[in-house]
């Protein structure tokens, strides 16, 4: 394996982190992911649950930092709006539906390798 799980894991968050802090499209992520765990996956479970958890904590830090910046005037607006209890609950659903959409990339990724063949 070239590198551990812990180092693709700093390397996925990371990278979300600074591509959704770069480009102003939110689904940028899907299409970088797809291209790391095609080169870097080694099992289809672990690629799923890399991309899962990183996603969730770069979008939980994002969501934080764009709270934080607002002074909580968005979060409170939705969470009206959707009579959730609290901002905290808004936060864990906006990363939950994109540690989804990560960990479905990273595993699209690695299926795309072994059907190419890389892995047999």
């Amino acid at each position: 394996m070239l590198f551990s799980n812990k180092i693709l894991f700093v390397l996925y968050t990371l990278s979300v982190l600074l591509l959704s802090i770069i480009v102003p499209i939110w689904y940028a992520f899907i299409l970088l992911l797809i291209f790391f765990s095609f080169l870097f996956s080694s099992k289809t479970t672990k690629a799923f649950l890399l991309g899962f958890g990183s996603v969730f904590c770069a979008w939980t830090i994002l969501m934080l930092f764009k709270d934080f910046q607002n002074d909580s005037l968005l979060s409170a607006r939705i969470t009206h709006l959707f009579k959730l209890p609290s901002k905290w609950l808004l936060i864990f659903i906006t990363a939950f539906i994109g540690a989804i959409l990560g960990a479905l990339s990273t595993w699209l990724g690695k299926n795309l390798k072994s059907s190419f063949g890389y892995i047999k």
